[in-house]
Parts: C-alpha cells; sequence; structure tokens
C-alpha cells in the first residue's frame, strides 16, 4: 500500500542523534507520515550488544560494525526494491554514516540529527522506564558524537526543541525539495 519512490528519489532517511534524542518517536511518526517502513535500529543489535548496555558499558567501534553493516544492508535492498524506510539509529561517527551510506547513490539517503543538549536529552533518559540503553550512558556517545560536517550535504540538523509533528513537516519539505531538484535534473538530461 505503500508508494513506490521513483528513480532519483529519496528512498532511506536515517534519523540520527544519541540515544534520548527521540530517535524512534521521530522515525515512527515520519514513516507514518511519508507512507513508509519504520525500523528501529535498537531491534537490530545483538544480544551481546544489548547486554553490555543493559550493564551500563558503552559500545565500541567493533562492536557496532557488524550492526552498522546490517542496517547497511537494510537500507541497500530498499534502494533496490524502490521503497520507502525510515530507520532510527544513532550513527554518531562520520565513519558510521558513511558505512550508511555504502555505494548507494547521493540522492537515496538522507540523515536527519536531531541535536539537543546534554541537559535536556539527560532529562528524557531519566523519564524512560523500559529501555536496555542506561542514563550514565550518555556521557559518552556525546563523546563518541562527530557532529555533521560541511561536506556531508545529506544530513539535516533539526534541534530537538520541536514538536514531533513540526520535525516530520520540516523534513518531508527537505525529501520533497531534494526529490523534486533530482527530477528537474533528470528532466533536463534528458534534453
Amino acid at each position: 500500500d505503500r508508494p513506490v519512490a521513483m528513480v532519483g528519489e529519496c528512498y532511506v532517511v536515517i534519523v540520527m542523534g544519541v540515544s534520548g534524542s527521540g530517535k524512534s518517536s521521530v522515525g515512527e511518526e515520519l514513516g507514518k507520515a511519508w507512507r513508509a517502513e519504520f525500523e528501529d535500529g535498537d531491534d537490530w543489535h545483538s544480544k551481546e550488544n544489548i547486554e553490555k548496555m543493559r550493564k551500563g558499558t558503552a559500545l565500541n567501534d567493533t562492536d557496532r560494525q557488524a550492526w552498522l553493516m546490517a542496517l547497511a544492508s537494510l537500507a541497500k535492498r530498499n534502494v533496490e526494491a524502490k521503497s520507502r524506510v525510515v530507520i532510527a539509529c544513532s550513527a554518531l561517527k562520520k565513519k558510521y554514516r558513511d558505512i550508511l551510506r555504502g555505494d548507494l547513490k547521493p540522492s537515496s539517503v538522507r540523515f536527519v540529527f536531531l541535536d539537543g543538549t546534554f541537559q535536556t536529552i539527560s532529562e528524557r533518559l531519566m523519564e524512560r522506564k523500559s529501555h536496555f540503553f542506561k542514563p550514565g550512558m550518555l556521557k559518552s556517545q556525546f563523546e563518541a558524537l562527530e557532529r555533521p560536517c560541511p561536506s556531508e550535504t545529506d544530513v539535516s540538523v533539526v534541534p530537538i526543541t520541536l514538536d514531533i509533528p513540526t520535525i516530520c513537516n520540516y523534513v518531508l519539505k527537505i525529501i520533497n525539495a531534494s526529490n523534486a531538484t533530482v527530477h528537474t535534473t533528470s528532466h533536463r538530461s534528458k534534453l
């Protein structure tokens, strides 16, 4: 029942940020608004990774490698099937985002960085009851976080102080604008 994206369109939106920034909540609503499948990256962690986080141990690059590769494969499958998907994934470092991009065309994937202060996100985490991520681990995520650099033109920074419908509308406008640019460019190249 979901619409099939056209050639050159964005198929994958990765909602990124530290734990507690709202990735799952925004991702789920964005999926509904964009009429796309939603995948929570937390569900793709190995049992070993989840157990580490339950014990309050931060994941390292090695721990995250297989998880990121699985999410990159998910993104690639959706692009190949021309099917939309929203993925919630921390994507804290540029090299993680590069793994997720893989060899996909730049127009097919967008990142939405949910940006917030340590204090705001820490308060959110204290209210969360049923998640394996321990609030004490937030510091390690902020330490690992590499804010998107100017060369990462596929990343939009969105403040978490906005409400979810406003964030979703903003992201949909970005997707529609980038799709319009792709279609205009594609149309011109055929002339």
